[in-house]
């Protein structure tokens, strides 16, 4: 079976942990169960139609660029 690895939060990891032991699973079973439950309701090509051409609402948008630019932080 192929393998997916991600990288979550913190916080994030602690609900999934959490849920998977309610459901008395691993973490990464619940993980997948979870992803498979989302695709079924939510096709990929539905989400993302729905974000195509978000990005250029904003021109010269640099989406790593902080919201806040260094030089307004003291203000």
């Amino acid at each position: 079976m192929p393998t997916l690895s991600m990288h979550l939060p913190a916080p994030l990891y602690k609900k999934v942990r959490a849920a998977a032991r309610r459901t008395k699973q691993k973490p990464s079973q619940f993980a997948r169960q979870a992803i498979e439950h989302e695709l079924r309701r939510v096709p990929p090509a539905v989400t993302m139609r729905a974000l195509a051409g978000t990005a250029s609402l904003v021109p010269n948008y640099d989406p790593v660029a902080p919201v806040i630019p260094l030089e307004d932080w003291g203000q």
